[in-house]
């Protein structure tokens, strides 16, 4: 029923128009949501699959409302589920399952979470809080990780959150890091150059590259 619930509303965001009405249903469903995540994330080392499933739709619905999170930045609802997906994206369990180009409930679980997470950076409220957090080190080692939409969104959340002293502290880290986002890109353009199946694919990984440049420059 979980499950059932949330992929609709996920869905269900996608055809609203309505600014009024989009904020009137976070007004109940952010709080809500968090309030779901509570009950169960200590028990996140058992959760099978229809729950890895629900809690994934259920982070593409807070997806799906980008743009309208500015009324809630201060509040402890959103604070509350940045924790929670901060707790899902360490969950080693999940790590140890992540595939190149597998569609395994964790891979998915562990994008999407990621995913939710580069909306809020565009709230300079949720930043400064996720900075807070000091996880940087969380997002090095995402980046490693052999799925590519992963470690892409991994690495705007890095280029997001890391500090002025952290580059300072470690330049040739930070020169690293931002070579290695230049060579991705490069190869991304390339390869929109020839002949490829998923050019859509290809044009949102560029799209995440050119958002972690932006990130470090911010």
């Amino acid at each position: 029923m979980f499950w059932n619930f949330d992929s609709f509303c996920s869905r269900f965001f996608l055809g609203l128009q309505s600014n009024k009405i989009i904020e009137q249903l976070l007004d109940t469903m952010v709080p809500r949501y968090a309030s779901l995540l509570d009950k169960h994330i200590q028990s996140i080392n058992q959760w099978t699959s229809p729950m890895i499933h629900a809690v994934h739709h259920l982070l593409l619905t807070v997806v799906h409302v980008k743009g309208h999170y500015t009324p809630y930045a201060n509040g402890q609802p959103l604070q509350w589920l940045i924790d929670h997906i901060i707790h899902i994206i360490s969950e080693s369990s999940f790590i140890e399952k992540v595939h190149k180009k597998s569609t395994n409930p964790e891979t998915t679980l562990i994008d999407s979470a990621l995913l939710t997470l580069t909306g809020f950076v565009h709230e300079p409220d949720l930043l400064v809080y996720i900075k807070q957090l000091k996880i940087t080190s969380l997002f090095r080692s995402l980046i490693r990780l052999s799925n590519e939409s992963i470690v892409l969104h991994a690495y705007v959340m890095l280029s997001y959150t890391l500090e002025e002293d952290d580059i300072k502290a470690s330049e040739k880290d930070s020169g690293r890091l931002l070579s290695k986002i230049f060579d991705s890109l490069r190869t991304k353009i390339k390869s929109l150059t020839g002949i490829n199946k998923h050019p859509e694919t290809i044009e949102r990984n560029i799209s995440l590259l050119v958002e972690a440049i932006r990130g470090m420059l911010y």
